[in-house]
């Protein structure tokens, strides 16, 4: 074998390696929160004092609801996934996810739990559960996306023309492709009636006619036109700073 099969052999090795352990460390850490989430809702049904009474349905309520997750979430596809990406509809199949993970978990404990389970606790576990698996993908989001901001000092900051579904397809694209030299300031839109609104926390600062002024005032130094009309050549300009 050559040098550079040799190379390229241990760069599969290791990325292979990585990819099994960043899937194995998410499918634990979700492991994780669904036993955080059947002991946080006994102690919130019982005012963080567990009768002795109850520490049997503890156990089992928390056996029973760990595997049924794990099975829905491996069925829903989600113990996969980057979670620096979570999007809207990802949080809807979480919610989704969730729901049928403690249905399945709640038959479980009709039929193998002892009886007398508190009822209320179905839904005390169903919501800390959505709660607390939605809430961890939101925060990698926002740490990498809080990296990703400090990251944009060398970029050029940019306007984006057009604040309607291009332009947010165009906004989401360069914040998830690290290579795009971009640091999106704002968006200016053709519709006054978008003035001052924000899109993904960037603010649309006006109409094309007050250009030149955002330029100025915001040291723009690349417009990028995001309009299903715009030609290749009008896809983008280049501001001249005086």
């Amino acid at each position: 074998m050559s040098g550079p099969e040799v190379f390229i052999t241990a760069f599969q090795r290791l990325r292979d390696r990585l990819h099994w352990f960043r899937r194995w460390s998410s499918r634990g850490t979700q492991l994780a929160l669904f036993l955080f989430a059947g002991l946080t809702a006994f102690l919130l049904r019982f005012d963080f004092v567990i009768p002795k009474a109850y520490r049997a349905h503890l156990l089992a309520g928390i056996c029973i609801w760990a595997v049924a997750k794990v099975l829905v979430f491996q069925v829903f596809r989600l113990d996969r996934g980057w979670w620096r990406y979570v999007s809207v509809p990802d949080l809807i199949r979480v919610a989704y996810g969730n729901l049928a993970g403690s249905a399945l978990g709640a038959a479980g404990i009709l039929l193998f739990a002892t009886r007398g389970f508190p009822r209320s606790l179905y839904f005390v576990d169903l919501m800390v559960c959505f709660l607390a698996t939605a809430g961890i993908r939101l925060t990698v989001r926002m740490v990498f996306e809080t990296l990703r901001t400090e990251s944009k000092i060398q970029k050029k900051r940019t306007l984006i023309y057009g604040a309607g579904h291009a332009g947010v397809s165009l906004l989401r694209e360069i914040r998830q492709n690290h290579a795009i030299p971009y640091d999106v300031a704002g968006f200016i839109d053709d519709n006054p009636a978008k003035a001052g609104a924000t899109v993904y926390r960037v603010r649309i600062f006006g109409t094309g006619e007050a250009l030149p002024s955002i330029v100025k005032a915001h040291a723009i130094d690349m417009v990028l036109i995001a309009m299903p009309s715009a030609t290749g050549r009008e896809r983008w300009v280049k501001i001249e700073k005086a």
